[in-house]
């Protein structure tokens, strides 16, 4: 089943974290490369397979997509249903080239 997914204010916040506001002397990407490169990939997996992700142990209300982007080696990404269908991406780690 294929689910409505949106952005919640936290994953923004991880996103911030993650990554620089320019992009880097050597070519480090922005978090305005991640948000245009790969926040729309990531939104897709999530709403095709948002049902069949593991549960994050820590918080069972909460389910853990890991994948590789264009602007990152590997990344965990956290997305939580919310009561009225409706998936929200609340978090995100990631792991740099």
């Amino acid at each position: 089943m294929r689910r409505e997914v949106r952005v919640d204010n936290r994953f923004f916040d991880d996103v911030d974290a993650a990554f620089r506001s320019e992009r880097g002397p050597n070519g480090e990407p922005s978090a305005d490369d991640f948000i245009r490169l790969d926040l729309f990939g990531i939104q897709e997996e999530v709403a095709e397979r948002f049902d069949d992700l593991p549960v994050e142990p820590t918080a069972p209300d909460v389910r853990v997509l890991v994948l590789t982007g264009l602007m990152f080696r590997q990344a965990a990404v956290y997305a939580a249903e919310m009561p009225d269908g409706i998936v929200y991406l609340v978090g995100l780690e990631v792991d740099h080239y």
